[in-house]
């Protein structure tokens, strides 16, 4: 277990679905006497300022060891009852869980350590099972680790996910349905953002496909396959393919709810008309989303902040350099204010962005203030994210060669940019241009 175990683990879980082990959880007097009981004899220890427990490593290792397999399933399947009941659940009508990324946070740790047990388990133990609810909370948890750009831990989840759907006891066609398709879906987007765009769009035909066989078919699940499908070929450049997908994916949509299409499909719309080279269409998308978002639809953050960037973009294309600034403020402000997530790849973009607009307007200190800031993102994302690096080191080496004194530092990064440049997509020539980059980089973040 995590060192830090939530008090709200335990709390406010439905007696119906507990097994006789964890029956005292549903009568909080109860469970008060037993948490009593292992403080009393110091197996557990209480945080009360975090109103967390622990348990010690020794403690754990003990009773690990001294453990049946019976024993070992049992403890397994009575954890992934209370995590998965902890751990936030996805509305299928929205794309992301950005409004709870605070609670899934909490109870991360409890899923990556389910995780490891079961496949440290697996190894020793070929009888041992995979309830379907395991495959379940590991499938919410990859859709959090997706949007928090974690690739490493998402794809050990994925892997592991695999392996416990395999052998998981038989389910209906659609629980099948949803979870090898999101387990698809999830892969390809992941391998699509860390730049193995080929392989990942593989994935993402595959997770379409698998939710195309659901009976009876479900659009609304499709629509969300079609978008990330859509986004995949836009990362790859074929944007007449990426609008072909997106328009597929709002008629999927509006044969779920005739009353409209979201706002996060038509933002995305917006960003694959925008490379597309069809601006004037994509602004008025973006413009009726924003509209949109602002009024009837649940406002939240990460999808205003989004919608910035891309009207921030449209704006510096069109050289309106005063709108585009305030909207990549504003895109800044909304991710800042909702998250406080600065290392997130997306404020890494926006404060690049906002260094290149500063460039193009003569403003050279600005410029490579904000990209120093941008730098600092990128550099703890350049194992994975290798082009988004090499275009702000690129960006960065441009400012200091107008910078009196930087023409050494400008040299120096202009001889990284070609060795990352080498290993991401070794046909790149010179002279380079923001263009150079912005092809290589994941659709949503150019």
């Amino acid at each position: 277990a995590p060192d830090s175990i939530p008090q709200t683990l335990f709390g406010d879980v439905d007696k119906q679905i507990l097994p006789d082990s964890l029956k005292f959880c549903a009568d909080p007097f109860i469970l008060s006497e037993v948490m009593e009981n292992l403080l009393t004899i110091a197996l557990i220890k209480r945080d009360p300022e975090r109103r967390a427990f622990s348990v010690h490593r020794l403690v754990q290792t003990a009773f690990k060891y001294f453990s049946t397999h019976e024993q070992r399933q049992q403890s397994f399947n009575d954890a992934v009852i209370l995590v998965a009941h902890a751990f936030p659940k996805r509305d299928p009508k929205f794309a992301h869980m950005f409004h709870n990324w605070e609670r899934c946070s909490l109870y991360l740790q409890h899923v990556l350590s389910l995780r490891d047990f079961f496949r440290e388990e697996l190894k020793g133990n070929k009888d041992f099972a995979a309830p379907a609810l395991y495959c379940w909370l590991n499938t919410e948890c990859q859709r959090y680790l997706l949007e928090v750009n974690a690739f490493d831990d998402d794809l050990d989840l994925i892997e592991v996910n695999a392996l416990a759907i395999a052998i998981m006891p038989k389910q209906s066609h659609t629980v099948e349905v949803h979870l090898k398709g999101v387990l698809a879906s999830h892969k390809g987007q992941i391998l699509a953002r860390i730049g193995r765009v080929e392989e990942g769009i593989k994935y993402l035909k595959i997770a379409y496909d698998t939710f195309a066989t659901d009976e009876p078919f479900d659009p609304c699940n499709s629509a969300w396959e079609a978008e990330n499908f859509a986004d995949g070929f836009a990362t790859l450049n074929n944007f007449s393919e990426a609008v072909k997908w997106q328009e597929k994916a709002r008629d999927l949509w509006l044969e779920y709810d005739k009353t409209g299409w979201p706002a996060i499909l038509k933002k995305h719309m917006g960003t694959a008309l925008l490379w597309a080279g069809q601006r004037e269409r994509a602004r008025e998308i973006l413009a009726e989303g924003m509209k949109q978002l602002t009024g009837t639809e649940s406002y939240y953050w990460a999808l205003a902040a989004f919608y910035y960037y891309e009207i921030g973009t449209l704006d510096r294309l069109d050289r309106n350099f005063e709108s585009a600034e305030a909207h990549y403020m504003e895109a800044q402000n909304k991710w800042l204010t909702g998250d406080n997530l600065r290392s997130d790849p997306f404020n890494g973009a926006v404060m690049y962005k906002i260094g290149c607009l500063a460039l193009d307007r003569g403003k050279v200190d600005a410029a490579i203030k904000h990209l120093r800031d941008s730098l600092v993102v990128t550099t703890r994302h350049r194992v994975r994210m290798v082009a988004e690096h090499a275009r702000t080191l690129f960006k960065l080496s441009e400012a200091l060669e107008q910078e009196p004194g930087g023409d050494k530092e400008a040299l120096f990064l202009q001889d990284e940019v070609e060795r990352l440049l080498l290993v991401r997509d070794p046909s790149s020539v010179k002279p380079w241009s923001e263009q150079t980059f912005d092809r290589l980089v994941y659709i949503l973040w150019r």
